[in-house]
Order: C-alpha cells, then structure tokens, then sequence
C-alpha cells in the first residue's frame, strides 16, 4: 500500500509505467491525476533516497549516476529500484521509515 493513497501500489505502478496500456479500472481523469502525482514528487523522492542514503549510508545512491541528465525519470528509478514489480513499493519503504513521506491533497482539490 501507499500511505494516504485508495488503490494498491502495483495500480500506480502499472499506471506510471505503462501509460499506454492501462489496465486499472480507473476513469481517465485519475490516471492523469495519479501520472502527475508521481511527476510532481518523484524528485523530492530521489532527494529523499539521496538524505537517506547519506545519513545511514545504504549505497542506493540516486544522483551519482554518470547519465543522469539523459534518462528518463523512469529509467533513474529503474537503476536503483529495477523496473520489476514492486520497485514503487521498494523506493517508497525507506521515505515512509524515515518520516519523510508527505500527505497529499485530497483528489477533490484542484490547482
């Protein structure tokens, strides 16, 4: 599960990482909900790996890759997490430990 979050966290997986060929039962407006949801945080998260990894020294190490400014933001996770399943619940373990992981808004609230 994700913390503050309805559906399990291999629907966003398979959202996040295979926008074309969806398979959730969810309506259109919340995969383009739940795909900005992750855009909007995934880099707080790499942030939040790279304190992590500094502060108890667990070598997963997200900014140290040698082209990091020529991957997509999928492929950078996939380095340190692998793009099997469960790679969102394996980078979201050590920020939800850590008490880093932020409460998001409510999906009634809008920009």
């Amino acid at each position: 599960m994700l913390p503050y979050k309805r559906y399990e966290v291999s629907c966003f997986e398979r959202v996040v990482s295979q926008s074309d060929q969806v398979d959730v039962a969810v309506d259109n407006s919340t995969l383009f909900r739940w795909n900005r949801w992750f855009l909007d945080f995934i880099e707080y998260w790499l942030a939040c790996l790279r304190s992590i990894d500094l502060r108890f020294q667990l070598d997963i190490d997200p900014e140290n890759s040698p082209s990091k400014d020529s991957l997509t933001v999928l492929e950078r996770v996939g380095r340190i997490f692998g793009d099997g399943p469960g790679w969102l619940s394996q980078m979201t373990k050590p920020i939800v430990n850590v008490n880093l992981w932020l409460q998001t808004r409510s999906a009634f609230l809008s920009d």
